[in-house]
């Protein structure tokens, strides 16, 4: 997946600046390299996006829908709220780092998943388990 900031997760804020969300260099990184990069991606969580809101995701589907290809979505901490991020998103593409007790993830308090996350997954989102100690991380469930 390519990240849709020019400078990637080089720096943890890559996208509070909509300058670095630049969709000719990202067009044209996937037209040089298909067979390597089979998306885009876009880190929705509070300390990347600043005060940008749900924008970065809307300029990341702007970007995917004239490349046809797939985008993933890192949720993080909110905002952006994570029933804001699924609004957004649509069937095939994929939801990644949501599998953690983390209140803007997929579960509710009371060890359930969310009724609007139940909802998009029957619309066809794909939800990713992703990498890293926190990206399946369920330590308040009794049950585990």
């Amino acid at each position: 997946m390519l990240n849709i900031s020019k400078w990637g997760i080089v720096e943890q804020d890559e996208l509070a600046d909509l300058s670095k969300i630049q969709e000719e260099l990202v067009t044209q990184a996937l037209q040089q390299f298909p067979e390597f990069i089979v998306g885009i991606k876009a880190h929705m969580s509070k300390t990347v996006i600043g005060t940008n809101g749900i924008t970065p995701l809307e300029l990341a589907k702007k970007i995917q829908q004239k490349n046809a290809v797939p985008l993933m979505v890192h949720v993080g901490s909110a905002p952006p709220e994570l029933a804001d991020i699924l609004e957004v998103m649509e069937a095939g593409d994929v939801l990644t780092h949501c599998f953690n007790s983390k209140v803007n993830g997929i579960l509710a308090a009371n060890e359930t998943i969310k009724p609007f996350v139940f909802d998009t997954y029957c619309k066809g989102i794909i939800f990713d388990i992703g990498h890293g100690t926190d990206s399946f991380n369920l330590t308040w469930h009794k049950s585990l």
